[in-house]
């Protein structure tokens, strides 16, 4: 397992009528910390080098409480993988308070250009299970 931090600051555009986070941009944010964190443990050279690309195949997603304009914000990702699934819990707090905002699992698999399904990288499985992180 390899655990992720990824800071977040709400914008204004993000809010709906109720002058909160609308719960479609929680979805962003925690993609935008997926990313961060392939980006920062150097594995997007490595996949796109192997002509993987990753697919997000389920999100679960509970919302706890609110986030409003200019909150500041951390999304703590636990990464692991189940046979050929990447799964990554990840987790909204709001930072000054540590309030859970957000409860979500994310379940990804990896395929080829041609949109074949591929079994998960060794050196994702090494990583993981050696729980290897920045």
């Amino acid at each position: 397992m390899m655990k992720h931090e990824y800071p977040i600051e709400v914008r204004g555009y993000e809010l709906d009528s109720f002058n909160h986070v609308n719960n479609a941009v929680y979805v962003n944010y925690i993609e935008a910390a997926r990313w961060a964190f392939f980006k920062d443990n150097n594995w997007l050279d490595s996949m796109m080098n192997a002509g993987l690309l990753l697919v997000v195949i389920e999100t679960n997603i509970r919302y706890i409480n609110e986030l409003k304009i200019f909150d500041k914000a951390i999304v703590r990702s636990k990464w692991h993988y189940d046979g050929n699934y990447l799964i990554a819990d990840q987790n909204i707090y709001k930072e000054e308070t540590n309030q859970k905002v957000v409860k979500s699992t994310v379940k990804l698999i990896f395929v080829s250009t041609d949109r074949i399904i591929q079994e998960l990288p060794e050196f994702i499985k090494n990583e993981l299970d050696n729980g290897v992180a920045v």
